[in-house]
């Protein structure tokens, strides 16, 4: 019903019902809604149940098949485009990202700096998220690896952007991949 099935917005509900597989219509039965449960419900789940009652209340039993639709799209048909944006961004564009696909960047770099931004590199502690078992430092100056730390405070890195700064003429020095790619 709507954008959300019953069994979702529900789930306690129907946890409880013997049978999973009814449909809404199957439930109607003889002008009231008949659903079994496998146990009684308590205060909780019969203001559930209330719930549940007031929103079935308000619709129409009716003969036509039900028509699936995906809510990520305008058009109403699945994309992995409209997932992977759902699921990155929960559905809201990027505009820095989309900047990013649509410069004339190598591939390699695109793919590099959108991981960045993903915080997905295989830094030390990203790699320590996954069970790696080898040390999470620095090599350079023993301090706890991440993106932010290998660009932008470690260093070896400093000694680059400061020869970046000088000579493409910047006026500052990005203090995080963040403010990097946000400038």
């Amino acid at each position: 019903m709507g954008d959300t099935p019953l069994r979702l917005e529900f789930p306690r509900l129907y946890d409880y019902c013997y049978n999973k597989t009814s449909l809404v219509s199957d439930c109607w039965v003889d002008g009231e809604w008949r659903i079994d449960f496998r146990r009684s419900l308590d205060h909780s789940d019969l203001t559930q149940w209330n719930h549940l009652l007031r929103v079935l209340a308000q619709t129409s039993i009716s003969d036509t098949e039900d028509k699936v639709r995906w809510a990520l799209e305008k058009k109403g048909v699945f994309s992995t485009r409209s997932m992977y944006h759902f699921l990155s961004d929960r559905g809201v564009l990027n505009g820095r990202m989309q900047r990013l696909w649509k410069s004339k960047l190598p591939m390699k770099i695109k793919v590099f700096l959108w991981l960045a931004f993903q915080d997905r590199l295989p830094t030390g502690i990203v790699l320590k998220r996954r069970n790696w078992k080898g040390d999470d430092r620095c090599v350079v100056c023993k301090v706890i690896e991440t993106s932010d730390h290998i660009f932008c405070h470690c260093p070896l890195a400093k000694f680059v952007w400061a020869c970046a700064l000088e000579a493409l003429n910047w006026d500052r020095l990005p203090t995080s991949m963040r403010d990097f790619l946000e400038g």
